[in-house]
C-alpha cells in the first residue's frame, strides 16, 4: 500500500504498489485501530529496542544497571482493569437514595475521580 506520513501520522493512500514497503507501519495501523495509548508506547519502546540493532548477546552481557528495563505493560490479551468508580456504581441503589444523598455522592466521586 502507499502510504503518505504527515507529522507524526501516516495516510494510507488506499493504492496498491509494486515493491516491498520502506518501513514497518503497524504501530501506526494499531493507533488508527484504537489499541489502547499503553500498548502504542510499549511498541514504541520495543521497535526502538529492534532498531538500535542490538543483539540479544549484547544486552545479556551489559550490567544489570546499564540495561534499560522496559516499563511493564499490560498484554494486549488481559481485560482492562475495572475503574474503581464501576463497583461502587453496582452497588448504588439509586431509588433508595434521596436527591441530597445523589447530590452528595457525585461531589464525592468527582473530587476523588478527577474533578477540579
Amino acid at each position: 500500500m502507499t502510504v503518505k506520513e504527515w507529522g507524526d501520522g501516516v495516510v494510507f493512500l488506499h493504492r496498491v504498489a509494486d515493491g516491498p514497503a520502506d518501513r514497518s507501519y503497524g504501530i501506526h495501523v494499531a493507533r488508527l485501530a484504537g489499541l489502547p495509548a499503553s500498548v502504542i508506547e510499549r511498541a514504541q519502546v520495543v521497535l526502538a529496542e529492534l532498531e538500535s540493532e542490538r543483539t540479544v548477546e549484547e544486552l545479556e552481557k551489559a550490567p544489570r544497571r546499564a540495561r534499560r528495563e522496559p516499563p511493564a505493560s499490560p498484554s494486549l490479551f488481559d481485560a482492562p482493569s475495572e475503574h474503581p468508580l464501576a463497583a461502587e456504581l453496582r452497588s448504588l441503589a439509586p431509588d433508595a437514595m434521596t436527591p441530597l444523598e445523589a447530590l452528595r455522592r457525585l461531589a464525592e466521586w468527582k473530587q476523588r475521580y478527577g474533578g477540579d
